[in-house]
């Protein structure tokens, strides 16, 4: 009687195959990355950008964006479009609606990196003049709560040749 089952039940899902998926396009950028629109990354600079990455919780409070990885990305034509399909017209994208979208590998090494500190202060020294994409992301979770809070943020930066390390560009990363 068993083996009568379990050939009916094969027998069964044979006949019904399982639902076609669509594809999903894992690519968030409609151009394609020309590193000579980011070589300016890689030149030596003498300026510093000084930041601090934070989220205000709905109650009032700051989330810092404590030993968070903050990157510095050349606003390269594909960048942009990059980040419009990530952000739309925001610079916050909450945790539960952040893509899993990998980056064309050039991309990535055309941008640098950093740790944000455990009061949320980061710093990019030797920067060369152009403008700049600053990335991060800032996620906690409520001891009320099962769901991851917080999102990714992001802000632009412009640097130009008459900004030095003796005078640090100050940026905020706050998703505003």
């Amino acid at each position: 009687m068993r083996r009568f089952a379990v050939l009916l039940a094969l027998t069964l899902a044979a006949c019904n195959p399982a639902p076609q998926i669509a594809p999903v396009s894992l690519e968030v950028s409609d151009v394609a990355f020309n590193p000579a629109q980011a070589a300016f990354i890689k030149k030596p600079g003498v300026a510093v950008i000084n930041g601090e990455a934070f989220l205000r919780e709905n109650s009032g409070g700051l989330k810092h964006a404590s030993g968070e990885v903050v990157r510095l990305i050349p606003q390269s034509d594909y960048a942009r479009s990059r980040f419009a399909k990530l952000y739309g017209a925001e610079k916050f994208v909450s945790a539960r609606d952040i893509p899993k979208v990998p980056a064309d590998p050039a991309y990535v090494e055309y941008t640098r990196t950093t740790k944000v500190d455990e009061r949320g202060h980061f710093t990019f020294d030797h920067v060369a003049p152009g403008r700049y994409f600053i990335s991060t992301q800032v996620l906690w979770r409520n001891d009320k709560s099962f769901f991851t809070e917080g999102g990714a943020i992001y802000d632009s930066v412009t640097i130009s040749a008459k900004d030095t390390e003796d005078a640090p560009v100050k940026v905020i990363v706050s998703g505003k």
